[in-house]
């Protein structure tokens, strides 16, 4: 029963938000970060919306490519053929699913932050997921990590905890933040490459999605590629991390990966 004196009932509205729920569930955690707990809850069950909306706009955006690769085709046989043509499809679709992610992993990571924190030492005031040097090397969430290191708290695996964040942030979570600062600073991150087609010699009568390279990042990984492997590691993450924290109660949760990343 809430403050205005009725029964409060939710109903969620997809399968993402009850398995996010099993790690975020207000019971398990106390009173004090209970509302807190709640948006880690609502972030990171729509990182897993955003990734799952992706898989299915990026199905589209290669047939609607394809079709317009089609549907040109006798323009395209008409070019000069001495020197390769790229053709590339500039569609928001699956990609601007894929910048949200970024921007609420980053959300999620300030927010999750600031429980940890809380529940470690009440009184402390790290409010964030910044970046700060540790060891010469800036690094996402270094100022958490300073922090850790500075704490002495008797319920916390501090250690522990050290190693999880600074090994991740080293691993994946620092460039997964920087590409999230390009988009937010930049509109963009800086070389991603979309959906396109080379064609070399003689163009073709009707193309296939064979012929069709897929939107990939600077580094060359495939976009949904890069996706699935940094969810799976921030699922794995959290995981981990509510392990190692004090005062939550176990029992009340389930640490087991989102399906999700399984399809």
């Amino acid at each position: 029963m809430n403050k205005q004196g009725f029964v409060s009932i939710q109903f969620l509205d997809h399968e993402n938000k009850w398995q996010a729920f099993r790690y975020f569930n207000g019971n398990a955690y106390p009173q004090y970060v209970r509302s807190i707990v709640n948006s880690c809850w609502r972030r990171f069950s729509l990182i897993f919306c955003y990734y799952e909306n992706m898989q299915t706009v990026r199905l589209i955006d290669v047939q609607d490519f394809l079709a317009l690769l089609n549907e040109n085709a006798q323009q395209l046989k008409a070019k000069k053929k001495d020197l390769p043509i790229e053709v590339s499809y500039e569609s928001v679709g699956h990609i601007s699913y894929f910048y949200m992610i970024l921007i609420m992993v980053k959300s999620f990571l300030d927010i999750w932050a600031q429980v940890s924190t809380i529940l470690i030492n009440p009184r402390a005031r790290i409010r964030g997921f910044n970046q700060g040097r540790i060891d010469g090397e800036v690094l996402a969430g270094g100022r958490f990590i300073n922090w850790l290191r500075g704490s002495v708290p008797k319920a916390a695996n501090i250690e522990n905890l050290i190693y999880l964040v600074t090994s991740n942030s080293k691993e994946w979570i620092t460039s997964a933040v920087d590409y999230r600062d390009d988009i937010v600073h930049y509109g963009e991150i800086n070389d991603i490459k979309p959906l396109r087609m080379i064609l070399r010699g003689e163009p073709k009568d009707s193309y296939k999605e064979t012929d069709i390279l897929h939107a990939s990042m600077p580094d060359g990984t495939l976009v949904s590629e890069y996706s699935r492997n940094a969810l799976a590691r921030l699922n794995s993450f959290v995981i981990e991390f509510i392990k190692l924290l004090p005062d939550i109660d176990k029992t009340f949760l389930s640490l087991v990966p989102i399906a999700t990343l399984g399809n």
